[in-house]
């Protein structure tokens, strides 16, 4: 998959849920979260049928400060690559409020922001 976002990606390993929308009922699926930006991230698993790109979602992710504090964050697959069991999206992050956009440059974005500094 092509590295098309406009920012820096943070590699981080952050666990997670996502929650998508369905007719009958909602699917809920754990996951796992390879890399963030301001703009979206990278997610991993389990592979099922009911998501292609263009799918909103919303992704619950547990971040690594010492809190273990929650975000909840509404997103737009992109794109995706599947196999027989995982499946890997690329997502935007759709209508985030100030104190979500917050949470993930305090959190994630600074670091990286630093470390192009150097």
């Amino acid at each position: 998959m092509a590295d098309q976002r406009k920012t820096p990606r943070k590699p981080v390993k952050l666990m997670g849920t996502i929650t998508v929308p369905a007719e009958a009922k909602k699917i809920e699926r754990v996951c796992e979260i390879y890399d963030i930006s301001d703009q979206g991230m990278r997610v991993v698993t389990d592979y099922f049928r009911t998501i292609s790109p263009g799918t909103l979602f919303r992704a619950k992710i547990i971040l690594d400060d010492p809190q273990r504090s929650q975000l909840e964050v509404p997103c737009l697959v992109l794109n995706m690559r599947q196999d027989k069991l995982s499946l890997m999206m690329n997502t935007e992050f759709v209508n985030l409020d100030e104190s979500q956009r917050q949470a993930i440059k305090k959190y994630y974005m600074m670091k990286v922001e630093s470390e192009i500094q150097k």
